[in-house]
């Protein structure tokens, strides 16, 4: 009667309040984002957009071994000494990291671009570290900031990192200067850290004490995130961003510039809405699987989810080119007809992707990678029938069609790890007290 009590109020309190925070500031930001972007589309070009998507995908990409995922383990240990050793692992790897890219950039990297034919990076490659540095400092706070449940601060970085980007585009994009996209970006990114970084820096002081012998403990410990998470992770940031890698060689950069303002447009709120539940979620349901607690509600959470997200989407479908071309403008029309045929991507994701943090708390990790190659292959295989076709359209559509053919597989996968966790907690002689 105890578990099933604590159960209840976790979920029905802490959840709905930590939620509420995150998503207050994902809308706060995503509202400033797209004011901007209203304002942005009409002083860039789509060349301008592409160059920018190239540069994002390419950084994040290089971006994900600055922690090589180990930022998931910030939130497991029971105790904060622990937790602050494997923040500390992850900011070594993240300085280590945007050294030898930096390094990389000024030995190798335009004979890097020319061979794989985006030499127009190269007046961008300097940022390339500088855009690593911010993506992995982030990482590293955001999960530090889960584990002590400053929801507040991960919400304030939210709306601080949209602001500061917005004005900093638009005040490069009024001056008409090339990689305006890229240089903005990177401004309202520093600015939104060291504001964060001040407001919380009492939080964050254990982490200026180093201890060797707990992070030691720490790596050997959590060794199955950089074994299996890393590998996993990078490899959907692949399969993510295959258009982006494989097309852009193959078409005009401005066909790149429409799909990426398609992918921004809906995949950059559902992802915001997505990690707000999945970090209020993963917090909850660590706690519940340390006290051997029910997470049954996580499938009627699921059902309510389905039932809302669905029509919207359909009448999203319709609906589409008519709101591209007024918040876009009519330049913009190809963007509404790849934002149709990657809808249902869309919506699974804003579905299923809150509950990826499942395997990690059941140990699993292994066959969630198995996942992302297997959805890494089917997309590269549909792009590159796209391209075999000249067809950027066709490409696109395969690409949406793959992708939720896996996501669905994972889904029951999914399914499957909560049944046998409650089948165990219901046989358990011994439940946590």
């Amino acid at each position: 009667m105890q578990i099933k009590q604590t159960t209840k109020r976790l979920v029905s309190q802490a959840f709905v309040r930590h939620a509420a925070t995150l998503v207050s500031g994902n809308v706060a930001g995503q509202i400033i984002a797209l004011a901007a972007y209203l304002l942005l589309c009409r002083m860039y070009s789509p060349e301008d957009f592409g160059l920018f998507h190239l540069f994002l995908s390419v950084g994040g990409f290089l971006a994900f071994f600055t922690t090589c995922s180990f930022q998931y383990a910030i939130v497991l240990p029971r105790n904060d000494r622990m937790g602050a050793a494997c923040a500390q692992i992850c900011l070594a790897g993240n300085l280590g990291a945007a050294l030898l890219c930096l390094a990389a950039v000024c030995t190798i990297g335009p004979l890097l671009t020319e061979a794989t034919h985006t030499a127009v990076l190269n007046p961008l490659l300097p940022l390339l570290p500088l855009y690593m540095l911010a993506c992995g400092l982030w990482a590293t706070l955001n999960y530090w900031f889960i584990r002590h449940k400053q929801f507040q601060g991960i919400a304030r970085y939210q709306i601080g990192v949209s602001l500061g980007t917005s004005a900093a585009k638009l005040g490069w994009g009024s001056r008409s200067i090339p990689g305006g996209l890229v240089f903005g970006t990177l401004a309202g990114q520093y600015a939104a850290l060291l504001a964060v970084a001040w407001r919380r820096r009492a939080l964050l002081a254990p982490l200026l004490h180093w201890q060797a012998l707990r992070i030691r403990v720490c790596l050997r410990k959590y060794s199955k995130f950089l074994y299996f998470t890393f590998p996993k992770d990078l490899v959907n940031y692949l399969g993510g961003n295959l258009p982006s890698l494989l097309l852009a060689p193959w078409f005009p950069l401005a066909e790149l510039g429409f799909f990426g303002m398609a992918v921004t447009l809906a995949m950059r709120p559902v992802n915001l809405l997505v990690n707000a539940v999945y970090q209020s979620l993963y917090q909850q349901c660590i706690e519940l699987y340390h006290q051997r607690g029910s997470m049954r509600f996580l499938g009627r959470l699921l059902l309510r989810g389905f039932l809302i997200a669905t029509p919207c989407f359909a009448a999203l479908y319709f609906l589409m080119p008519h709101l591209v071309r007024f918040l876009l403008g009519e330049g913009w029309g190809q963007t509404a007809v790849y934002l149709q045929l990657i809808l249902p991507w869309i919506l699974f994701t804003l579905l299923f992707n809150p509950f990826d943090y499942l395997p990690d708390i059941f140990g699993r990790q292994g066959t969630l990678l198995g996942f992302e190659v297997l959805q890494t292959v089917l997309r590269t295989a549909a792009l590159l029938t796209g391209i075999r076709h000249e067809s950027f359209a066709l490409a696109t559509a395969l690409y949406s069609a793959t992708s939720c053919l896996v996501i669905l597989l994972r889904a029951g996968w999914y399914f499957h790890l909560v049944h046998t966790y409650e089948k165990s907690i219901t046989h358990d002689p011994h439940p946590a007290e």
